[in-house]
């Protein structure tokens, strides 16, 4: 086998791999990794028709041929539920929700005639196809799964937009929290499947299009099956409360029975307990940890935060936690970074530095050296 055959041979084999890890793996989130096996699952079926076309092994499995076309049907839905049950993990489907295979089953209706052909008839369509013959309907289909995908992509690509941008609004140490792999899988199919539907209308014009396209295609997929399929497997469980996950979907505010009077008083408190007990610096200090002291719900607590104080959660706590630390490094040039860090709530050394050159323009170390010296 030559390069392409042995690249593709690997990403459907580690495909498949992945996709029975991710079915069998035990994790809090069940759901949503059932929805990832079978993404990967589908990855691994969708390049085997690159496999069999290109080693010429349809002569010898020509039932496999086209068992591979619905599946890229099936990419989307997987991968945008799956978002939302990573953040959301009691997201309950209804039946709304199974709309989404209709473009599914319906390729598999219509691929039930071709499946029934016998063998010889299935490779001469192949061969037409290859030879240019007839490319009209596989062009077809193929760009319109394609703009189905990126419909998906794009609107994934939007929550996970808003899920990272909202997470300032309910935790105070976001790095734990990681939405990478989500945002940069999105971006991934963007470039991947933007390469593919550019190629198909290029081989709209040039017969020999089809060829860089089927040696391009599952070369890039096997690389983001790999790629993809470590980094979510490294990814860890993230569990949100319902009022967070309100707060993420940004729609915390609806039909608020807040009142000025009662955003004053939860104002106050909060305050008071930031300052007088210092909660901030727990390390574990959430949005809804804060809401049961003060014995208010996390959504009106969120608005007085960001309408009353102006300030999102994680600018509160952390911009005190700042001030504490600024003062540890003054008065304590005994302690390390680390130990200030830790001492002042955070759970790392790279998120006290990166908080604290938000704040103050400059590095922890740079400012005890510069304070040490002039005898603050």
């Amino acid at each position: 086998m030559d390069f392409v055959a042995i690249v593709t041979t690997l990403g459907i084999v580690q495909g498949i791999f992945f996709g029975i890890v991710f079915l069998f793996i035990k994790r809090e989130n069940r759901r949503a990794q059932v929805l990832l096996g079978l993404l990967f699952i589908s990855f691994a079926i969708s390049i085997d028709h690159f496999l069999l076309q290109h080693t010429n092994s349809y002569v010898r499995f020509p039932h496999l041929i086209r068992v591979s076309f619905p599946v890229l049907f099936l990419f989307g839905p997987l991968f945008y539920y799956y978002a939302i049950l990573l953040i959301n993990r009691d997201y309950s489907f209804g039946w709304k929700d199974t709309l989404h295979l209709i473009p599914f089953i319906a390729m598999v209706v219509m691929s039930i005639p071709f499946y029934l052909l016998p063998a010889e008839e299935k490779i001469l369509q192949l061969q037409k196809i290859d030879s240019g013959e007839e490319k009209l309907l596989p062009l077809i289909t193929g760009i319109v799964q394609i703009v189905q995908l990126f419909i998906y992509i794009i609107a994934t690509n939007i929550r996970v937009r808003r899920y990272r941008k909202n997470l300032n609004q309910i935790r105070s140490q976001t790095e734990q929290i990681d939405l990478s792999w989500l945002y940069s899988g999105t971006i991934a199919f963007i470039v991947i499947f933007g390469l593919m539907l550019v190629l198909m209308v290029l081989w709209i014009y040039f017969n020999n299009m089809e060829k860089v396209y089927s040696v391009t295609v599952p070369v890039l997929v096997s690389i983001v099956i790999y790629y993809q399929g470590y980094r979510a497997l490294m990814q860890k469980d993230i569990v949100f409360s319902k009022d967070e996950i309100l707060s993420l979907e940004g729609k915390k505010y609806e039909k608020s029975s807040l009142t000025e009077e009662k955003s004053e008083f939860i104002k106050s408190d909060l305050l008071s307990l930031l300052d007088g007990e210092k909660a901030y610096l727990d390390p574990e200090v959430s949005l809804t940890s804060l809401s049961r002291k003060l014995s208010v719900s996390p959504n009106h607590l969120s608005q007085v935060i960001n309408e009353n104080i102006g300030a999102s959660f994680f600018d509160l706590i952390n911009g005190r936690r700042i001030e504490e630390s600024k003062k540890m490094l003054k008065d304590r040039p005994e302690y390390t970074i680390l130990a200030v860090a830790m001492e002042c709530g955070f759970n790392s050394k790279s998120a006290f530095n990166s908080a604290f050159k938000k704040f103050t323009g400059v590095t922890p170390s740079f400012f005890q050296k510069s304070a040490l010296n002039q005898g603050i």
